[in-house]
């Protein structure tokens, strides 16, 4: 059942080993898990026979085994953050914040961008949408707070619906015959009985105005609510009366009827942070359910057959019997976000938002390893026979080979600090612990030296990455660049010679070169008491956030661009995108013949060093330089608020025609950027503005004759 974002994170134990590989294209970027999602599951949906699952920076996964094994279905699916789902006949609508509507009419094996969301004067509501449903022959969403919008026309164009519903966030639609509910974020429920023509406010006797979901359970309508727990209806929503004996949580985030066995139906409602609760008497009361869930939260819930699907931090399980006993139903789930990865060896370590995870086999499978862990996993990384695990919020965690769990270490006290990075070099450890500078263990992590020169400065600071090579440790700390150590971590000294941005996130050793990753590119030193020298041939202006290398070949993974290669230290950029299903990039590591790439929402990717190689030529110095693009994509205007002028960026596919148009606040066109045919690649195109401040919007369409390819509108703010 969809819904708003989910307050607070959300996590399940489960412990598995799981087959992850997909089939794709030689040469290209492959996910290899590890297994979970990015954002609580969002939304459960079938059509003909195939399960969808969707998640808030995950995407969209496909199952076509009753839920046993997913797959990632995200191909043209160019934003991620999913929020609803909805089924008419054979097509798949998915609702995104940020990227509209989406629709598929493979089953998910493909996607497309429906039309935008408009008033009549044309111009441009919200990209953000929180809701969608499917009634009839027509779709209903909800556009930020603009209240509800139709399409009759499969979703190339929405108009508003009606007069009567207030603007307010539109969380979830039911159809009770031939009424329609609209749950509201903070105006309670409104109704229809004329196809969306008009609405009227239906609250007599509902406390609460969160409207999270609803129900239908025979004759009575059932609305989830953040705060007063399930109301019923027996009118079709005209009046209402809690239900709540037994409920140990108001805060219901999901609810669902579901058929059982023996004959009659079960309510099953999910809360945020009190766990599953199940009802036998339509309402009357209810019973807690023997599920164990981190955080105790459920997100979504769907029925399929007499199954019971539920979505949850880590994926999605099951129950047969009417949510009695659940199992493990997420297989294949591998949109996760993968904040480190480490080579140790003949094994790839994760750390992920749902804890540590393993793999012998180059990523192919990966065995659970959350024993005694609190996650999400910040940093993870090795030395000798101990690994180490950062967590977000319950501090370092170290497992010796013979220990069957984690263990805490003396940097956890007083309080449990965030670990930003963990570094192993020889049988020495390296750990920075957030606000408390740089520290070393010789033993294993049972004792912890505070690193000397780290002190004050780095108070507040987040080293972010270490490297080691040449008898010298290095640290990039994001706020006060570049920290040497030459007694492996016991005393540090800043080196900033030449640095123009002291916010480093990573570091790297190449040869007798040091790579320095910062928000505006990579600087490189052979001598960092010397200085450092900016490297950004090719990487246009984009934000690093992780770096590898092997074999004199350097990988550079940056924000919203991809992975990036340098085959000579750095004089020359290329992208590496091909098959990459997420530009925003986490993590790198190489064994020299593979690279693995940990990204925000889907998981670890895989490309061997061979086809990176093949496919880069000689390096591109020219304004077509970044590669084969993965997806049409529009950039937000940098910067955002501006004055005097903008940059926008936009990537073609492949060649198509391009109109890129700027809108006033009325909707009227004010600039047409762009209007012609475009080769694939990537470009930058620089807007000032003739007239008055305020806010703009600029949309951009790519077509093929009469085929919309792509669609997509920004917002931007002109300040004079």
């Amino acid at each position: 059942m969809p819904h708003p974002l989910i307050p607070g994170r959300m996590r399940i134990a489960v412990s598995a080993l799981m087959l992850l590989a997909a089939p794709v294209a030689i040469g290209q970027w492959a996910q290899f898990g590890p297994p979970g999602i990015t954002g609580s599951v969002t939304s459960i949906a079938s059509a003909v026979g195939v399960l969808f699952a969707a998640s808030l920076g995950g995407g969209v996964s496909r199952s076509t085994d009753g839920g046993q094994n997913w797959l990632p279905a995200d191909s043209g699916l160019t934003n991620l953050r999913v929020t609803s789902l909805a089924v008419m006949g054979t097509r798949l609508y998915a609702a995104t914040g940020g990227g509209g509507v989406f629709v598929s009419r493979d089953l998910g094996v493909s996607w497309s961008p429906g039309g935008p969301i408009v008033i009549p004067s044309n111009l441009l509501i919200s990209n953000n949408v929180n809701s969608i449903a499917a009634v009839g022959t027509n779709l209903f969403v909800g556009p930020d707070s603009y209240g509800a919008f139709y399409s009759s026309d499969g979703g190339i164009t929405w108009l508003p619906s009606g007069r009567g519903l207030v603007l307010d966030q539109v969380n979830a639609y039911a159809a009770v015959d031939t009424v329609i509910l609209a749950g509201t974020a903070s105006s309670g429920v409104y109704r229809t009985t004329d196809h969306g023509a008009t609405w009227r406010q239906s609250n007599t006797g509902l406390t609460e105005p969160t409207v999270m979901g609803f129900a239908r359970d025979g004759s009575q309508v059932l609305a989830a609510t953040f705060g007063g727990g399930v109301f019923s209806s027996p009118d079709d929503g005209l009046t209402w009366t809690p239900r709540n004996t037994g409920l140990g949580s108001k805060f219901v985030l999901c609810l669902t009827a579901a058929p059982l066995a023996g004959g009659g139906t079960v309510l099953i409602a999910g809360t945020s942070n009190d766990g599953v609760f199940r009802s036998t008497d339509h309402g009357a009361t209810w019973d807690t359910v023997g599920l164990v869930l981190s955080e105790n939260t459920a997100s979504a819930l769907c029925v399929v057959g007499g199954v019971v699907f539920l979505g949850t931090r880590d994926g999605i399980v099951a129950s047969t019997d009417g949510g009695i006993l659940w199992q493990n139903a997420g297989h294949g789930l591998i949109n996760s976000t993968v904040n480190s990865l480490w080579l140790d060896g003949g094994r790839l370590l994760a750390g992920t938002l749902t804890g540590f995870y393993a793999s012998v086999d180059r990523g192919v499978t990966w065995t659970s390893m959350n024993e005694g862990l609190i996650p999400p996993v910040t940093a993870v990384a090795a030395s000798g026979d101990v690994m180490m695990a950062g967590t977000s919020a319950a501090g370092l965690f170290v497992r010796g080979s013979a220990d069957t769990a984690w263990r805490g270490t003396p940097l956890n006290s007083p309080a449990p600090p965030m670990i930003a990075a963990a570094y192993g070099v020889g049988r020495i450890l390296l750990a920075s612990p957030s606000g408390k500078g740089v520290f070393t263990s010789r033993d294993g992590g049972a004792s912890w030296l505070f690193g000397q020169g780290t002190e004050g400065g780095l108070q507040g600071d987040l080293v972010e990455g270490f490297a080691a090579g040449g008898g010298v440790c290095y640290a990039a700390s994001n706020g006060l660049g570049a920290f040497v150590s030459v007694d492996s971590g016991l005393s540090w000294t800043q080196r900033n010679q030449g640095m123009k941005d002291f916010h480093a996130h990573a570091c790297v050793v190449n040869g007798g070169a040091v790579f320095l990753a910062t928000a505006q590119g990579i600087f490189v030193s052979t001598d960092p008491e010397a200085g450092w020298f900016p490297q950004n041939t090719g990487l246009y202006n984009h934000s690093v956030t992780a770096l590898a290398a092997a074999d004199g070949i350097v990988y550079a993974g940056t924000a919203d661009g991809g992975v990036f290669v340098t085959k000579d230290n750095g004089g020359h950029w290329s992208a590496s995108n091909a098959g990459l299903p997420v530009m925003a990039i986490k993590s790198l590591a190489t064994d020299g013949q593979f690279v693995y790439a940990g990204t925000a929402g889907g998981g670890t990717c895989r490309r061997a060093v061979a086809d990176i190689l093949s496919s880069l030529g000689s390096p591109v110095t020219g304004a077509q330089g970044q590669g084969a693009p993965a997806a049409f994509r529009l950039e937000q205007n940098y910067p955002n608020p501006f004055n005097p002028s903008t940059a926008i960026t936009f990537t073609t596919l492949r060649s198509a025609h391009v109109t890129l148009a700027v809108f006033d606040i009325l909707g009227r066109e004010v600039a047409r950027l762009l209007d012609g045919r475009f080769d694939a690649g990537s470009r930058t195109i620089r807007w000032t503005p003739g007239g008055g401040s305020g806010t703009y919007f600029y949309r951009m369409t790519i077509t093929e004759g009469s085929t919309v390819l792509y669609s997509a509108a920004r917002a931007m703010v002109y300040l004079r």
